[in-house]
């Protein structure tokens, strides 16, 4: 069995929220929670779990505004509907990839029985589609408590609006 060290960091990134909807630009703080890991237990280990669970947090962060609905017009950006459908794309693929190695695996080995691994084949890869959805939903769970935006520092006018005559 490998040696792995395992780091967790939370963060504060500073940042600005930008609403595409309605040009409100507002400085924002955003808390994020990243999860890193490396081979060892040694020293330079322990460095590469944190640098690792920094990045990650910071990643986790650099999308966690495209869910913050703007305080001014109330939108999201459209690319927080695309990165969802992405999450779920990604799951589901997820899931029926290990739902089918765990059933071929089984028919290989010519385990009797077969049909008794579909059902565990299909909870193995339901489990794995939850745990893949589960990481990359980490971006907008609990985005109320993370971010902060201060809307007295707002700058940005509205953009321009086309009147057809």
């Amino acid at each position: 069995m490998r040696e792995a060290t395992h780091a967790t960091v939370h963060e504060a990134f500073e940042g600005t929220f930008e609403c595409r909807t309605c040009g409100l630009e507002a400085p924002a703080v955003v808390v994020a929670r990243g999860r890193g890991r490396a081979s060892g237990w040694h020293d330079a280990a322990e460095h590469t779990a944190i640098q690792d669970a920094a990045e990650d947090a910071g990643e986790i962060a650099s999308w966690t505004l495209a869910f913050v609905p703007c305080p001014r017009c109330g939108k999201r950006d459209r690319l927080a509907r695309s990165y969802v459908v992405t999450s779920i794309a990604l799951a589901i693929v997820a899931g029926l990839a290990a739902a089918i190695g765990v059933y071929m695996l089984a028919a290989m080995r010519g385990i009797r029985g077969v049909n008794s691994f579909s059902t565990a084949a299909i909870v193995g890869g339901g489990v794995v589609a939850a745990v893949v959805f589960g990481l990359k939903a980490r971006a907008w769970i609990g985005i109320r408590r993370r971010v902060s935006i201060n809307v007295s520092q707002a700058a940005g006018v509205p953009p321009a609006t086309i009147v057809r005559r």
